[in-house]
């Protein structure tokens, strides 16, 4: 039996030239940025500020946890937050295996945290994830 054009699967291809998406396979929606996530986000060249090599793509360290700002209500992409680190040293601070020393955290990100946590509860986060 011959299928007709209509139930082929190439025809709307062939003679359109449409292809059709599978909903499974469709690009998700871009959700409006966050203020100061495009900043946040701008790959830029510098010293890391943990193990003083020079990096032409630093990362942004949020020293006080995305999670935890979201859920206290503070700025999610404040400046005074942010340590720009090395790929290597960032992704071992987040694995667990090298703590940052607490003289190398900014000063503007601990009061970021106070502010944020109040005195206590800040010094619980440093103790327990960076070195003192």
């Amino acid at each position: 039996m011959k299928r007709s054009p209509l139930l082929r699967k190439s025809s709307l291809r062939a003679t359109t030239g449409l292809q059709r998406r599978s909903p499974l396979r469709s690009r998700p929606k871009r959700q409006p940025l966050e203020p100061g996530e495009a900043e946040w986000k701008r790959k830029r060249p510098g010293w890391c500020e943990c193990c003083g090599h020079f990096e032409w793509i630093l990362h942004g360290h949020h020293v006080l946890y995305l999670a935890i700002v979201r859920r206290e209500g503070g700025v999610l992409y404040a400046p005074e937050n942010r340590m720009d680190l090395c790929a290597l040293c960032h992704m071992n601070m987040h694995a667990g295996s090298h703590k940052i020393p607490m003289w190398k955290v900014p000063a503007a990100a601990r009061a970021f945290a106070v502010e944020l946590l109040g005195e206590h509860r800040a010094a619980e986060f440093f103790r327990r994830r960076y070195a003192p």
